[in-house]
C-alpha cells in the first residue's frame, strides 16, 4: 500500500511542479488516510485504483492551494489571464544587454540575437551575434536591415548596397552552436584576445565583418547605418519516440540520451515532451513520461488538414522563443494550447498528454443515479460572453512576425444580439493562419459553453479522474450530454464526497472545413529603396584621338545617374570615362594601341550605387 501511496504522490506532484505550486516535501502522511477512506467506503475497485493511481488531487489543493491542469481553475480562463508571450517582431532585432537572457527557439523562427562582441579593428567593425542558446539545425536564410542577403563562397554578402564589385564590404559567418564547433576564423584572425578556445559550443551564433569602402560611397553603401543582422533558423532538434527502436512502437536510431540521433521538427506534442525533459526546461526524467499518450499525440499532430489553396498542412505545429527568463508555466501553456492538449498523471506515476481532437466520453455522472449529491450550476454570466475572437499569428508570408487573423465569429449571435463583443487572443507561437482559426473555433465554443459550475458527487466522482470529458446526466435541467472536466475531482475535507468542476461541451467545435479558414491580412507592398540597380549594356567603338567610346540605353529615371571606368588590361588600375550630359555615353581620354577593359555602374545619388557590371573588352588600333 505505502508503496502505491507513493507512487501517487509521484504523479501528483509532478503536474503540480509543472504549474503553479510545489508539493512540500516527505507528504505521504496526507495520502494514507484518504486512501484507505475510500476502501472502508466500498468504493468500486476502478475508484480505488484510481486513488491510488492519481495520488488523490484532491488531498494535494486541499493542502497546498491549485493545481492548474487538475482542480479548480477554468482552463479557458487561464489562458485568458496568462502574461502576454513575447511577440516575435520584438525578437528579429540586435539587442545589447550586459547580461542577457538565454533564449532558444522551437520550430521555424526568425531571429535577431544579443551582441556578445563589438570592436573595430584595421578599419573593419566586428561584431557577434548571439542566436540561440542551444543548438540549431539550421539557417535557412540571412538578413541585413530585414533584406535577403546571399553571401559567396568566401562568405561575402553580394547583394546590394552591401556588395562593392572586387572590393566586397560584408562578411558573415555562422555557427550552429555544436558542441564540437571551432573559433570563429573572422574573430581569431583579426584579434589576439579571441583565441582557439572561444569556441561557444552549445552557442548558435553569427559573426559579421563590415569594411567602410571608398568614403565617397559610405552612404550609399550603409544607407542606415551598421548593418542590422537577422536570420531565419530552424530551431532546436528534439527527440521523438516514434523513431527510437527501444521504445514500444517507436523504430529508428533516436535515443534520448544521445542528442546526436535527435532531429529537426515543430510536432507541438514532440516540443511539449522536449521541453518537460530539457534541462532548461522542467528536468523531468524521460521514464516519467507517458511514452504511448505522446506518440498518440505526436501523430495526431503530423495529421494532414486540407487547405483552402490546395494541399494540406501538419495539423498541430509550433514556432516559439523561449527565454529562461520567462515562469516555466507561461511557456508550457503556449507549447499545450499550440496542439489545444492538457497533461494527466497516470496510475503509475508518469505523465500523459492528451487533446487536440474530440474523444467521446467514457465516464458518466448521473443523478437519477444518486451520484450528484450538490449543485452549484448555472448558465455563463452574460457580461462573460462573446462572440468574436480576434487573434494573432505567427506569419511566414510577412516576414515571420506576428499578424492579424480573420477573427471568428459566432455569426448567429451577432444577428440575435446586434452587439459585437470582441476577445482578443494570442497565437503567436502558430505559424499558420488555418491553424490559428482552428484553434479560435474550438477556444470559442469551449468559453461560450451552455452551463459552467460545481458538482459534488459521492465517491463515484473519482472514477473522473484523468478524464478530460466526461457525460453528465441531469433530468431536472434537461442536461444530458459531454461536459469538460476543467477542475477535480477533489475530495472533500471529510471524504464524504467529491467536487467537479464542469462545462459543457461541444463536440461540432472540432469539425472542420476549408471554407471556415478564412484568409489571413494581405502583405503590405514593399516601400524600401529600390538598391538593385541593374547595369545596362554598353556598347564600346574607338573613336579618333584613339579614345573609346561607350554607348547605352539610360534609365527614363531622371534621376538615375552612371559611372564609367577603364583600364588597359585585366590587372590594371581603372580611369573614370567622361559621361555625356544626356547619359546615354562616355568617353575616354586619348590611349594607346592594346587591349582595354572597361565598366559601368548606374546609381540614384549617395542614397543607393548598383553593382559595377562585368568587364566590356576592346582592342584600340
Amino acid at each position: 500500500m505505502l508503496r502505491s501511496v507513493r507512487a501517487a504522490l509521484a504523479a501528483s506532484s509532478v503536474l503540480a511542479s509543472l504549474t503553479f505550486v510545489t508539493i512540500p516535501a516527505k507528504a505521504d502522511p496526507i495520502f494514507m488516510p484518504i486512501a484507505l477512506a475510500a476502501f472502508n467506503a466500498g468504493a468500486s475497485v476502478a475508484v480505488a485504483n484510481a486513488i491510488i493511481g492519481v495520488g488523490v488531487l484532491g488531498s494535494i489543493a486541499s493542502t497546498v492551494g491549485t493545481i492548474a491542469l487538475g482542480l479548480g481553475v477554468s482552463y479557458v480562463a487561464s489562458l485568458f489571464n496568462r502574461p502576454q508571450q513575447p511577440k516575435p517582431s520584438d525578437g528579429q532585432v540586435e539587442s545589447r544587454q550586459a547580461v542577457p537572457a538565454r533564449v532558444w527557439h522551437y520550430g521555424r523562427v526568425k531571429v535577431g540575437g544579443s551582441l556578445a562582441f563589438y570592436e573595430s579593428r584595421g578599419g573593419a567593425l566586428y561584431k557577434a551575434i548571439l542566436l540561440s542558446s542551444r543548438q540549431v539545425d539550421g539557417i535557412e536564410q540571412l538578413y541585413l536591415q530585414d533584406t535577403p542577403v546571399t553571401l559567396d563562397g568566401s562568405g561575402w554578402v553580394v547583394t546590394a548596397p552591401w556588395e562593392n564589385g572586387s572590393n566586397p564590404l560584408v562578411r558573415v559567418a555562422t555557427h550552429l552552436g555544436t558542441d564540437d564547433q571551432t573559433v570563429d576564423a573572422y574573430l581569431n584572425s583579426a584579434f589576439s584576445e579571441w583565441t582557439s578556445a572561444h569556441r561557444l559550443r552549445g552557442t548558435a551564433y553569427a559573426v559579421l565583418q563590415c569594411k567602410s569602402g571608398p568614403d565617397t560611397e559610405f552612404q550609399a553603401h550603409y544607407p542606415s547605418g551598421e548593418p542590422q543582422f537577422s536570420a531565419l533558423i530552424r530551431g532546436a532538434r528534439i527527440y521523438d519516440p516514434r523513431k527510437d527502436s527501444t521504445v514500444a512502437g517507436g523504430s529508428g536510431a533516436h535515443r534520448h540520451s544521445n542528442k546526436a540521433t535527435w532531429e529537426w521538427s515543430d510536432n507541438a506534442a514532440l516540443v511539449v515532451l522536449d521541453y518537460l525533459t530539457h534541462e532548461d526546461g522542467y528536468d523531468r526524467a524521460i521514464t516519467k513520461m507517458d511514452m504511448p499518450s505522446f506518440i498518440a499525440m505526436a501523430n495526431l499532430c503530423d495529421e494532414a488538414v486540407a487547405l483552402a489553396a490546395g494541399g494540406t498542412e501538419r495539423r498541430y505545429r509550433v514556432a516559439t522563443s523561449v527565454a529562461l527568463t520567462e515562469a516555466r508555466k507561461d511557456v508550457l501553456a503556449r507549447l499545450l494550447e499550440a496542439c489545444e492538449a492538457r497533461l494527466y498523471p497516470t496510475q503509475d506515476g508518469k505523465v500523459s498528454i492528451r487533446g487536440g481532437k474530440w474523444e467521446a466520453p467514457t465516464v458518466t455522472i448521473d443523478a437519477d443515479a444518486g451520484h450528484i449529491l450538490e449543485t452549484n450550476f448555472a448558465p455563463p454570466d452574460a457580461m462573460s460572453r462573446f462572440n468574436e475572437l480576434s487573434f494573432q499569428y505567427l506569419d511566414p508570408a510577412l516576414s515571420y512576425i506576428e499578424n492579424d487573423g480573420t477573427p471568428w465569429q459566432d455569426v448567429a449571435d451577432i444577428s440575435a444580439t446586434g452587439q459585437l463583443v470582441t476577445v482578443p487572443a494570442d497565437f503567436v507561437q502558430i505559424p499558420s493562419h488555418s491553424q490559428a482559426r482552428r484553434l479560435a473555433k474550438i477556444r470559442m465554443a469551449r468559453e461560450n459553453s451552455d452551463w459552467v459550475g460545481e458538482v459534488v458527487t459521492n465517491l463515484n466522482g473519482l472514477n473522473v479522474i484523468g478524464e478530460r470529458v466526461i457525460t453528465l446526466k441531469w433530468p431536472e435541467l434537461d442536461i444530458n450530454g459531454p461536459y469538460w472536466v476543467e477542475g477535480g475531482p477533489e475530495l472533500l475535507p471529510d471524504f464524504s464526497g467529491v467536487r467537479l468542476s464542469l462545462r459543457s461541451a461541444n463536440s461540432a467545435s472540432y469539425n472542420w472545413t476549408t471554407a471556415e479558414e478564412g484568409t489571413s491580412t494581405s502583405v503590405p507592398p514593399d516601400t524600401s529603396p529600390d538598391f538593385n540597380l541593374t547595369p545596362p549594356t554598353i556598347t564600346l567603338s574607338q573613336i579618333a584621338g584613339p579614345k573609346i567610346r561607350a554607348d547605352w540605353t539610360p534609365s527614363q529615371a531622371l534621376n538615375r545617374a552612371y559611372e564609367v571606368q577603364y583600364r588597359p588590361d585585366a590587372s590594371g588600375t581603372y580611369t573614370a570615362m567622361a559621361v555625356a550630359g544626356t547619359r546615354d555615353s562616355a568617353e575616354s581620354g586619348a590611349v594607346s594601341p592594346g587591349l582595354y577593359q572597361v565598366r559601368i555602374r548606374e546609381s540614384v545619388g549617395v542614397e543607393a550605387i548598383g553593382p559595377w557590371s562585368p568587364d566590356y573588352p576592346i582592342t584600340i588600333t
